[in-house]
C-alpha cells in the first residue's frame, strides 16, 4: 500500500515537472528581439528603397476639390486619412516612364493629390504650399516615384513626390 501512495506521487511528481518544463519553454521566445533592433536592422532609407516605377510628365492644373472617402472602415471618414483636400491634374505628356515593379506600372491620364485632412488642415509638406499658390490652367511638372516600403509589417508601395515645378 505504501508503494502504491509513493508511485503514485512520484508519477504526480514526473507529470507535474513535464508540464512545467513544456509550458516554460513553450511561452519562452526562442530569440528576443528589441523593437528597435528590428527596425534598425529592416529601416531602408527612403532614398534608397528599390522603386517599381518613375513617372515624370507635364500636367494641367484643374481645380482643389474636398473629397469623402468611400467609408469602408471604422475609422472613415473623419480619421481614415483618406478624405481631405485634392488637387486634381490633367496629364498632357510624358518624359519618362520607367517601370520597375508591378506598381504604379500604367501611365496615368489624370493625377490626383491629398493637400489635406477631414478637418480642413493641410499637410505640412513644401507641395501643398506650391500647388494652393496655383491657379487652373497653370501647367507643371511633375516626377513621382512608386516604392516599395518594407518598414511596415507588410511590404507595400507608396507614392512619392520627388519634385513638382510650374512651366
Amino acid at each position: 500500500m505504501q508503494c502504491i501512495k509513493i508511485m503514485k506521487n512520484k508519477r504526480w511528481f514526473l507529470n507535474a515537472l513535464i508540464l512545467i518544463l513544456v509550458v516554460t519553454t513553450s511561452c519562452k521566445p526562442l530569440k528576443e528581439i528589441k523593437p528597435e533592433t528590428m527596425v534598425e536592422n529592416n529601416l531602408i532609407k527612403y532614398e534608397k528603397k528599390p522603386f517599381t516605377s518613375t513617372h515624370v510628365f507635364t500636367a494641367v492644373f484643374k481645380n482643389i476639390q474636398f473629397h469623402t472617402c468611400k467609408g469602408l472602415t471604422a475609422l472613415c471618414p473623419k480619421d481614415c486619412g483618406n478624405s481631405g483636400y485634392m488637387a486634381n491634374f490633367s496629364v498632357l505628356n510624358y518624359r519618362t516612364d520607367i517601370v520597375n515593379g508591378q506598381a504604379g506600372t500604367e501611365k496615368l491620364d489624370t493625377y490626383t493629390i491629398q493637400l489635406g485632412d477631414f478637418y480642413k488642415k493641410d499637410f505640412d509638406k513644401d507641395y501643398v504650399r506650391f500647388i494652393r499658390k496655383l491657379k487652373q490652367g497653370n501647367e507643371v511638372t511633375m516626377h513621382i516615384d512608386y516604392i516599395y516600403d518594407a518598414t511596415k509589417s507588410a511590404v507595400m508601395t507608396v507614392e512619392k513626390i520627388v519634385s513638382i515645378s510650374k512651366n
